[in-house]
């Protein structure tokens, strides 16, 4: 049974660190708790000012409702994370069973997740988000832009071009392995139901841009994308649609060289 009327405020609290099955997680934590209530309706906010986090800063806010004028209970989470190593966060990731190819970079995060239940089991299946991701420095793994571009060149080299069909067999190699260097990322997710939705998605670097759009879930993966490699020869390179299928644990890049054999054919002939 709730306390009818209550206002409880601890305005510090301080941790070294906090661990997870023995591994320190986040160090030097500051946070404060307000707890206010009246009659039925309760409001407790817990407020993280600042913590060490993957080499980056975390800060939010976790405030749970309870009570006659809410029905049912919500906890609302409001989270920052600026500047957090993208190895680590692809680790986490991968014990969670989701597979993301980043090797190196940095990440922000912001996200605003709402969901029923203080029971996180129970949270995490009601729960609706929307997040902003960013990055710099990212080094994604199974795409190696550069070699790509040096597959097309080849394919239009004159007077000895490579064959198209070894040039596509080549290039769908360079699209499913090595890795890539983006300057600078962004990613805009929305989560309901279990699916996360990807309005917005782009990487750009030296070496070529990837954008992409779609859905997927635990079990299944649907994302479309555009990459364009680049270099400094002319004429510009073509775009290249990839798809990325599969589950969250296993994804696959999937060319469609669809748009590649024409351009081929259209330099050769000039």
């Amino acid at each position: 049974m709730l306390v009818q009327n209550v206002d409880i405020a601890v305005p510090m609290i301080t941790a070294r660190a906090v661990t997870i099955a023995g591994q320190p997680v986040a160090r030097k934590i500051r946070a404060s708790i307000n707890l206010k209530g009246t009659g039925a309706a309760h409001r407790m906010a817990v407020s993280l000012d600042s913590a060490s986090f993957f080499g980056g800063n975390l800060r939010g806010q976790a405030v749970m409702l309870a009570g006659a004028s809410v029905a049912p209970d919500t906890m609302a989470l409001d989270v920052r994370l600026a500047g957090a190593r993208a190895t680590n966060l692809a680790a986490l990731a991968q014990r969670s069973g989701i597979a993301i190819p980043l090797r190196s970079g940095r990440v922000t995060l912001d996200a605003i997740l709402v969901g029923h239940n203080f029971d996180l089991f129970h949270w995490s299946k009601t729960v609706t988000a929307v997040m902003k991701i960013t990055g710099v420095d990212l080094t994604v793994a199974n795409l190696d832009f550069a070699r790509a571009a040096s597959v097309l060149r080849a394919a239009t080299r004159y007077p000895n071009p490579v064959r198209p069909t070894v040039a596509c067999m080549e290039l769908r190699h360079a699209l499913s392995s090595g890795q890539t260097l983006f300057r600078n990322g962004s990613l805009d997710i929305s989560l309901a139901h279990g699916k996360a939705a990807i309005q917005k998605g782009e990487l750009l670097g030296r070496n070529g841009t990837l954008k992409f759009t779609g859905t997927m879930t635990r079990h299944k993966i649907a994302l479309e994308s555009i990459t364009r490699p680049t270099d400094t020869i002319k004429p510009v390179l073509p775009s290249i649609r990839l798809r990325i299928v599969g589950t969250a644990s296993a994804p696959h890049w999937i060319p469609d060289l669809k748009s590649v054999m024409p351009w081929i054919m259209e330099q050769t002939h000039k």
